[in-house]
């Protein structure tokens, strides 16, 4: 059994049982954390198809969804060759605070990514509703939940959450964000973005729009204080090229992301050349969590001046 934890949410892999996914946080608001599980009920040529079920702290099922071969069901999961339909997200998005599951429907091209948030009420899981998490077009710091067409078009160009990288707390998330210029132009983002009711707002850019992106999310997990031999790492340099070789050797946490730079281990030598330059803390600080922490970091790579900018998104 191979348990992750991703801020708020657990998801768990189990290699001897039927449960494959697992997705805990406090549905109810009784301040106890209840669990999405789920199941996979049929596959056939195209993918797999997982049922959703809920079970309250003490293990008692509350809600068991349907099992139905039908991916435009908002109570199913897939993951087919055409797209994935999985939980991003335990949060809570309205301030209400019970967490709520966010999933996206299977996204097969570069249109607007449609939203299906599951809320537990009234003794049985429902579908809050289907959107777009749409950038405003004269603000891009502002998010709104929307419902559009296939392509939500603005003469300002449009934006929209694309994914959720990770989950920091409650009502916080790291998302990557894709903005269309007037144009035609994609580029892609990374922010901090934090629930509100009826969308979202920025904290902070930790990446700004590029057309080519050059930055990945690193959780510095326990392992990655220790290289091959087990031998414990006390410079930071090494502990962020061990976090890259865990990553591609799939051992890595599973907040990370891949970056081209660094899949190799003769890529990976170029870190320790590198300057590191932290973004919104001191160095000494980042040495430290670094060295003696679990930080979640969002790391952008700069080629032409062969630095490492660092972010910290989370001491934990």
């Amino acid at each position: 059994m191979r348990i992750l934890s991703i801020g708020l949410f657990l998801v768990l892999f189990v290699i001897s049982g039927s449960a494959k996914y697992i997705y805990s946080g406090d549905f109810d608001g009784d301040k106890k954390d209840e669990s999405f599980r789920l199941y996979p009920f049929a596959s056939d040529e195209y993918g797999v198809y997982y049922q959703l079920n809920l079970y309250d702290d003490d293990g008692s099922l509350l809600w068991s969804g349907p099992k139905t071969k039908d991916d435009s069901n908002p109570f199913i999961s897939v993951e087919l060759d055409c797209g994935v339909s999985l939980p991003e997200g335990v949060v809570d998005i309205d301030g209400d605070k019970k967490a709520e599951l966010i999933v996206p429907y299977p996204q097969g091209d570069v249109s607007p990514v449609l939203y299906k948030v599951l809320k537990y009420r009234h003794k049985k899981v429902e579908l809050a509703f289907e959107k777009v998490l749409l950038m405003n077009p004269n603000n891009k710091n502002k998010f709104t939940w929307t419902k559009c067409g296939d392509y939500c078009t603005s003469g300002n160009g449009y934006g929209w959450l694309l994914g959720i990288d990770a989950v920091l707390d409650r009502s916080r998330v790291v998302g990557n964000i894709v903005f269309v210029s007037k144009s035609g132009n994609y580029t892609n983002a990374e922010a901090i973005l934090r629930f509100v009711k009826g969308g979202a707002v920025v904290e902070d850019w930790v990446e700004n729009f590029t057309s080519e992106t050059n930055g990945y999310l690193a959780k510095i997990g326990k392992r990655d204080h220790y290289n091959s031999k087990g031998k414990l790492l006390g410079n930071i340099y090494d502990i962020l090229r061990q976090d890259r070789a865990n990553y591609y050797k799939e051992r890595g946490d599973i907040e990370d992301r891949g970056i081209d730079e660094f899949d190799t281990p003769k890529k990976r030598t170029q870190i320790a050349k590198m300057k590191i330059v932290p973004v919104n803390l001191s160095i000494k600080e980042l040495k430290s969590i670094i060295t003696y922490g679990t930080p979640l970091l969002y790391i952008t790579v700069d080629k032409k001046s062969n630095t490492l900018k660092i972010h910290l998104l989370s001491r934990f």
